[in-house]
């Protein structure tokens, strides 16, 4: 009876490790796989928000509000092709803060958001073009 029960321990020890194991790493990996994060931007002019990105693919909104940590980023998800349109249009003629809050900021169940620390990203080529083309037609007036 003793050799049983020493056997039982043994092994229930045994085979008991693999299969904990098997369970406990797919679970670490889904809590902490690492989100991807966009590391190009498009530069906005508002005084609401100066950086920008949008993901179609997973409708991924990541933007960066003006006066806070400069490596501090927010993703909103369930976000539209058309809102991200319309951002980018709104930051020709203005509206950007008033329409960010009162489309996706003050609805947090339908566009979840997430804190982000974003340290190596760039800023792309054609928004760093056109806020240069737009100094220069704001220094002609």
């Amino acid at each position: 009876m003793i050799r049983r029960r020493q056997f039982l321990i043994t092994a229930g020890s045994i085979a008991g490790l693999p299969f904990f194991l098997s369970i406990l790493t797919p679970l670490a990996a889904a809590e902490k796989s690492p989100a991807k994060v966009p590391t190009v931007f498009e530069q906005f002019t508002s005084s609401c928000i100066d950086l920008g990105s949008y993901v179609p693919q997973t409708k991924e909104l990541t933007v960066r509000f003006t006066g806070r940590k400069p490596d501090r980023f927010y993703r909103y998800t369930n976000v539209s092709p058309e809102i991200w349109e319309n951002l980018r249009s709104l930051d020709k003629s203005g509206g950007v803060g008033s329409y960010l809050n009162e489309t996706i900021v003050r609805h947090p169940k339908l566009f979840p958001f997430e804190v982000l620390k974003i340290r190596g990203f760039k800023v792309s080529k054609q928004s760093e073009t056109k806020k240069v083309k737009k100094r220069k037609a704001e220094d002609s007036k």
